[in-house]
C-alpha cells in the first residue's frame, strides 16, 4: 500500500448544534486500520482530539479544549502518526516481502534435495543389482 499523506488543507467543518467544530484533514488515500489504530492509541493526539474518524479519503478530527487552541500542534501531532504508521506500514510489508521470498527459496530448496535424493537413490538402485 502507498504511504498516506496528508494531501490539502486543513478545513473547520460546520456542524449544527455542536460546541466545537471539527476539522477534515484531507489524505492522499482512504485511513486504513493500522492509521486509525495507532491515531486511537496515542497519548498525545488524545490530548488534542476527542476522538478522529475516517470519512473517505479524510480525517475527521474532533478537537478537545487543547486541540481548539493550539490547531497547529494538534495537526503536527496528527502528522507525525501518520508518518510514523507509515513507517510501520513499509516495515511489514517488507517483512512480509522478505518472509514469502524465504518461503520460496525453501521451496526451491526442498524441490532440489528432494531430486538429488531420488537420483542417489536411483542410482544406488543400479549398482544394487538383482
Amino acid at each position: 500500500m502507498p504511504a498516506i499523506e496528508v494531501a490539502g488543507k486543513p478545513k473547520r467543518e460546520r456542524v449544527p448544534n455542536m460546541g466545537a467544530e471539527p476539522i477534515r484533514l484531507p489524505l492522499s488515500a482512504e485511513p486504513d486500520d493500522l492509521l486509525m489504530r495507532d491515531l486511537g492509541r496515542n497519548e498525545l493526539v488524545s490530548n488534542y482530539c476527542k476522538r478522529v474518524e475516517a470519512v473517505g479519503t479524510s480525517l475527521i478530527l474532533f478537537p478537545s479544549k487543547t486541540g481548539r487552541n493550539h490547531p497547529a500542534a494538534m495537526l503536527t501531532a496528527i502528522k507525525a502518526r501518520i508518518d510514523t504508521t507509515n513507517n510501520t506500514r513499509a516495515q511489514l510489508e517488507e517483512r512480509a516481502e522478505s518472509e514469502a521470498a524465504a518461503k520460496e527459496a525453501g521451496e526451491a530448496w526442498r524441490e532440489r534435495t528432494d531430486a538429488e535424493l531420488d537420483k542417489w537413490f536411483d542410482e544406488l538402485q543400479k549398482y544394487k543389482g538383482p
